[in-house]
């Protein structure tokens, strides 16, 4: 049953790593905030960055900023989510989607909007 867990698992990050994707516009009205984190392969710190743009793909703000330190790959990329919802509400945006490619720091951000976990900034 494990080998099975595995052979799925496995299967399904080369798919996803396969399949070519391209970016799409939010619905009119909305904001995209794409984010991304950096862990080093050796010393040094991480960072993240995001992107902000609306619904005709016009790029609204962008960020690179490094981290004091060394984070793993969830917190990264929530550091990177947190960042992006301040420097939104900052602009003044209301209808936000948050893209990214950590699929557990997603979900965590989903589970709380919908459970009213997360803080509003």
């Amino acid at each position: 049953m494990i080998e099975e867990h595995k052979d799925v698992n496995s299967l399904k990050a080369k798919q996803k790593v396969n399949k070519k994707q391209q970016w799409e516009p939010p619905p009119v009205g909305f904001y995209t905030i794409n984010v991304d984190g950096a862990i080093p392969s050796t010393n040094g710190q991480s960072g993240v960055g995001l992107l902000i743009r609306d619904w005709n793909r016009r790029v609204i703000a962008a960020v690179s900023m490094p981290l004091p330190g060394r984070y793993s790959v969830e917190e990264t990329e929530a550091i990177a989510v947190e960042q992006g919802l301040v420097l939104a509400k900052e602009l003044g945006l209301e209808k936000i989607i948050v893209e990214g490619d950590s699929l557990l720091t997603i979900q965590a951000v989903e589970t709380m909007v919908v459970g009213g976990g997360w803080p509003y900034y």
